[in-house]
């Protein structure tokens, strides 16, 4: 076995074993050292990525109606990863769905009344298998 081979059997205890039902030889020195190749620029392209970025969140004050306010003391967690890179996207927002409705708007007065409907312990309009996913 290479020394590569033994590196990467002794750094990670998974490849060891992942590597022992590959028979020894040029295919596995090759594939192994492919794999590293392949590793390393990948490490190196998500070096800056943003990844554990320190970000500080501040809850709104005054609160505004919509607004997100966290329930615990605790900080939020991964504030970072709305800076991060993407890995396969052009941006982070690539696909981002619209928010929510406006307050005022009929369609979330709709969607209002229906989740006061269906979370009420007294719902008519509840179907048993919504009874079980919320107590879930």
């Amino acid at each position: 076995m290479s020394d590569l081979l033994e590196a990467q059997s002794t750094d990670v205890p998974a490849a060891g074993s992942a590597l022992a039902a590959i028979p020894d030889g040029a295919a596995e020195s090759d594939g192994v050292a492919v794999g590293a190749e392949v590793a390393g620029e990948l490490i190196a392209l998500r070096a800056d990525d943003g990844f554990r970025a320190p970000v500080t969140y501040t809850p709104p004050d005054p609160l505004v109606p919509g607004d997100w306010m966290p329930t615990a003391a605790t900080p939020p967690v991964g504030a970072y990863l709305g800076l991060m890179k993407p890995f396969a996207l052009r941006s982070a927002d690539q696909f981002r769905p619209d928010g929510p409705s406006a307050l005022d708007s009929r369609r979330w007065a709709r969607d209002y009344n229906e989740v006061k409907e269906i979370r009420s312990s007294t719902s008519t309009t509840r179907t048993t298998d919504q009874t079980l996913a919320a107590r879930f």
